[in-house]
């Protein structure tokens, strides 16, 4: 069974460039490694042989900076761990040199040497179905939608119940100008996310068939208020629905458990499970 954490980025500062952990302020920092050792617990309680891939962002520092504070802290609190194995990006990314194929067969013999241990995979990749950069900039300037969208709930100012308003406008009135133009709808970015869990989740099937799977990635305020109100209300995004998933928006580091089932998907989230039958693609687009 796979199991996909989905995290709100950090409390960032987009002036906080070049710096480690880029865009994270050090409050930001701070909750992150707090919000590590809560994961950590979670992978100690986990199944024999579970194997944690630090796997997914967005193209946006902010939220591969959240994850690379989840890593780097998970790598020190397991250090000299016997049941569980680190494999840092730093010797993925020698053996990258190899070429792709090599590099998957170390990664794989490494996690089948310890067959009832754990494995944690320290390989972040940008996902360009969690926020892709056209969504909202176009030629270099943020597409009109967004922008009215930045200014009337002064986004890049503070961080809370604006957002939450945000999202509800979204819901209410998504943007309706033609396509090189529009920010897509809470639906089409919902079923976005879903679409890169999907891949992710045949990815790591194709390696490691027989473990059980954790996968954690890191995305947006917005669009993970988007997501989540769909997979709680069985592909429906509206207002009514959002209230369903507590009427407030995802905060910095929080998180929803996402598994990917064979015509399922189960959501926990805020101590509710929701449970979502998945129609094909077709089905969702009509």
């Amino acid at each position: 069974m796979n199991k996909f954490l989905a995290f709100e980025h950090s409390a960032n500062s987009p002036e906080r460039k070049g710096k480690d952990y880029s865009e994270l302020t050090e409050e930001g920092i701070r909750l992150a490694k707090e919000r590590a050792e809560e994961l950590a617990n979670v992978i100690e309680s986990s199944e024999k042989g579970s194997v944690i891939w630090m796997g997914g962002h967005s193209y946006m520092d902010r939220t591969k900076s959240t994850l690379q504070v989840f890593s780097d802290s998970l790598r020190e609190h397991f250090e000299g761990d016997a049941d569980v194995q680190f494999l840092s990006s730093e010797e993925i990314g020698e053996h990258a040199q190899e070429g792709y194929s090599k590099t998957a067969s170390w990664i794989t013999d490494r996690v089948n040497d310890i067959p009832e241990g754990k494995v944690i995979i320290d390989l972040p990749l940008w996902i360009k179905q969690f926020s892709e950069k056209d969504w909202y900039i176009k030629d270099g300037k943020l597409k009109p939608y967004q922008k009215e969208l930045l200014e009337k709930y002064e986004l890049a100012k503070g961080y809370g119940e604006n957002f939450s308003d945000a999202t509800k406008e979204m819901i209410n009135a998504p943007d309706t100008r033609e396509a090189a133009e529009r920010v897509p709808s809470p639906k089409e970015i919902a079923q976005s996310y879903i679409d890169g869990f999907d891949r992710m989740n045949n990815f790591s099937k194709k390696f490691f068939p027989n473990r059980p799977i954790k996968i954690v990635v890191v995305g947006h305020s917005l669009e993970l208020n988007s997501l989540l109100t769909y997979l709680a209300n069985k592909g429906e995004i509206t207002e009514e629905g959002y209230k369903e998933i507590g009427d407030k928006t995802i905060g910095f580091t929080e998180y929803a458990t996402i598994e990917l089932e064979e015509g399922y998907i189960k959501t926990r989230y805020r101590d509710k499970e929701y449970t979502f039958n998945i129609r094909t693609k077709e089905e969702m687009e009509e």
